[in-house]
């Protein structure tokens, strides 16, 4: 408790917020955001808006080097993937000490999900002046920036980060395609287009990979997902098992899954009751690699980042989130 005449010390925030969030909504209702943040938010802040894409990771980098000790993405997990990234260097976390926050604005919010964060917008700002930090896993993706399949090792492209869930196959070229797809009918009306019509002519490739250094698998795969939180794709428990502070992926493997099979087992997928099926694997570990034949996505936190060949590496403890 506070004493008499005590002013509790808050830390030095900045809130990134993307206007284009929420299919736009951001921006078009800022007049109405922007008070209830300061009602509700229980301290001080500073405010950027981001203005092209890879601008929230150029002010979250610049923040934290000048001193900054709470950093906050306000938009959807895009948003998030853009600021994580600015926490790290090329060497890693540029200050263990600085902390992540994230107002959910979004249209998937599956980090929400995964961190506990309340729906309401309201709530959410309390409790991000109110909580306590924590440490968490922070995942480290390397991919090939070009669809170069006569290599088995990734081309030198600078690493990405994510809080959430990476995969390569069909879930690469699902976030791909939702991407490039409106969201004004909301999240879950991208997330089924995009995955018909994805997988309605989609291959499914064979894939070589090898987990903490074993001997390497081969196997044809619909989707690989590498998880560090439960959830990805608006709400689809593909991990549910993951916890975000305990050293390890959780792997699924997702097998030679056809188009109708993959429809009729989507609801499982959903759910998180997939891991029983026959044609789904799964595991932990704390490095993948991955090569394969034929061109293959990679997507880390909604984000297409490269191609096979591709190596992920948690890093235990890496971020500090309020």
């Amino acid at each position: 408790m506070e004493g008499v005449g005590e002013v509790s010390r808050r830390p030095k925030t900045l809130i990134i917020a993307n206007p284009a969030s929420a299919n736009g909504r951001t921006g078009r209702n800022w007049d109405r955001i922007y008070p209830r943040m300061k009602e509700n938010f229980r301290g001080s802040f500073d405010l950027e808006m981001t203005q092209h894409r890879g601008h929230a990771t150029e002010l979250s980098r610049h923040a934290i080097k000048s001193g900054y000790e709470l950093v906050v993405a306000l938009g959807g997990d895009g948003t998030v993937n853009e600021v994580l990234n600015g926490f790290f260097g090329e060497t890693g976390p540029i200050n263990t000490d600085a902390a992540f926050g994230f107002l959910p604005l979004g249209t998937g919010n599956d980090l929400r999900r995964n961190l506990g964060i309340p729906g309401e917008f309201s709530a959410a700002l309390r409790a991000l002046g109110e909580g306590i930090a924590r440490r968490v896993d922070v995942g480290k993706v390397v991919a090939s920036e070009h669809a170069d399949t006569s290599s088995g090792s990734p081309e030198p492209t600078e690493a990405r980060y994510f809080l959430n869930v990476a995969d390569f196959g069909s879930g690469g070229a699902i976030a791909d395609k939702m991407n490039r797809t409106t969201k004004a009918f909301g999240a879950q009306a991208s997330l089924l287009w995009s995955l018909v019509s994805v997988l309605a002519s989609y291959k499914n490739p064979t894939v070589t990979f090898s987990v903490d250094g074993e001997d390497e698998l081969v196997s044809i795969v619909n989707d690989f997902i590498v998880a560090n939180g439960k959830y990805f794709g608006a709400g689809i428990k593909a991990a549910p098992d993951a916890r975000m502070d305990d050293g390890l992926f959780d792997i699924v493997i997702l097998g030679d899954f056809g188009f109708a099979e993959s429809l009729l087992n989507f609801p499982r997928l959903r759910r998180g009751t997939h891991l029983a099926h026959p044609k789904v694997r799964s595991r932990r570990g704390k490095r993948i690699t991955a090569i394969a034949g034929s061109p293959v996505l990679v997507e880390a936190d909604g984000q297409v980042i490269g191609f096979l060949p591709a190596t992920f590496e948690i890093m235990p403890q890496a971020l500090l989130v309020k």
